[in-house]
């Protein structure tokens, strides 16, 4: 949903306006979700977005499952909330268009877990 664009001589994410309009998150402004973007471009890359700001709930879950125990653990491939949900074009969990949609999910699951080298390394059953 980023399209990279070059200015100043660097490359800065633009994001897709017609997906974001189709977002759970399209009443929001930027700074909402990206709290530490004072300018624009972001010099330096913007930190990590926390989205137990707002899902609180959602992200305790997360923190509890096979995911969140492996990125507590340092595991920095585990599935944070834009892998599975998308970013700046997230949809509703019930809608069909939605990346955890219940027949969506395995191709969203499969992103990672179908990855050889992620399988082997970590010895994910498939």
């Amino acid at each position: 949903s980023e399209v990279p664009r070059k200015r100043e001589g660097k490359k800065t994410p633009q994001i897709n306006a017609q997906a974001f309009q189709g977002s759970v998150h399209r009443e929001h402004l930027c700074t909402n979700c990206h709290r530490d973007v004072v300018k624009t471009p972001h010099t330096p890359k913007p930190k990590e977005v926390d989205c137990g700001v707002c899902h609180l709930p959602q992200f305790s879950e997360h923190r509890e499952s096979i995911h969140g125990q492996a990125l507590t653990g340092g595991i920095v491939e585990a599935a944070r909330c834009w892998d599975c949900h998308g970013s700046h074009d997230v949809a509703r969990t019930d809608e069909p268009r939605s990346r955890v949609y219940p027949l969506i999910l395995p191709d969203t699951c499969g992103k990672c877990h179908e990855r050889a080298t992620i399988v082997e390394k970590y010895r994910i059953p498939v």
